[in-house]
């Protein structure tokens, strides 16, 4: 675990302060992932109109966030260089009774995209929430986000995020999952101690996705469409 403190607060081995994000900055944090993933090769095939990714991402990041301030946690630096949303062991779903309760607020906002968007959406988000849990097959931490402001890229903040993260996950007893869609991205986990456990291509959407995990004494290395 290198040192790294519980997720409430500390400073992980040689990284920077990491804090939770209090419920007051949610449109602040929101903001970081929408600055953060502002080119994601993923959400633009999902929302390939730019003027309907513009309106509907920031709805999309303040739900993600307020879903995950009550049912996982949101790890931020003081200065909120970046944000994570986590998801611990047990409940790395969103399931119907928890988006119940929480408003409908992934349903409403799934209503506001456009009919061919709407379709895209659901041709590829489910079946890689689908992936990872057939390929992680136990108990997992999720992160469910990472973003970093574009200026503080490459200068620690995703790596103090990302470890205090995994400390949370090690502390349950479980081990830490992801997927990214980015092939820069996965040397950035590896270099965190994650494995990749599988990669897939997304039809018909063309987007490929790579599972990764780290904590994986039990499991096995899983490679697809190479």
């Amino acid at each position: 675990m290198r040192g790294e403190r519980d997720w409430e607060g500390g400073r992980p081995s040689g990284g920077l302060p990491v804090i939770p994000l209090s419920p007051e900055r949610v449109d602040a944090g929101a903001a970081v992932l929408a600055r953060a993933f502002a080119r994601d090769a993923a959400w633009a095939a999902v929302l390939p109109d730019e003027a309907e990714r513009r309106a509907v991402l920031p709805r999309v990041w303040r739900a993600l966030v307020g879903y995950s301030l009550i049912y996982g946690s949101v790890l931020t630096t003081p200065s909120l260089d970046g944000v994570l949303c986590f998801l611990p062991p047990g409940g790395a779903r969103v399931t119907a009774w928890r988006e119940l309760r929480t408003g409908l607020r992934f349903a409403r906002i799934l209503l506001s995209f456009s009919p061919a968007s709407r379709a895209r959406f659901l041709r590829f988000w489910p079946r890689v929430d689908a992936l990872r849990r057939s390929t992680v097959g136990r108990t997992h931490g999720y992160v469910w986000a990472l973003g970093v402001e574009p200026d503080r890229q490459r200068q620690g903040v995703g790596g103090a995020l990302l470890e205090a993260a995994y400390a949370r996950c090690v502390a349950s007893g479980g081990l830490c999952a992801l997927e990214t869609e980015v092939p820069e991205n996965v040397r950035f986990y590896e270099g965190h101690g994650f494995r990749v456990l599988r990669t897939e291509t997304i039809e018909p959407l063309g987007v490929r996705v790579w599972i990764l995990a780290r904590h994986l004494d039990k499991l096995s290395v899983h490679q697809h469409d190479p």
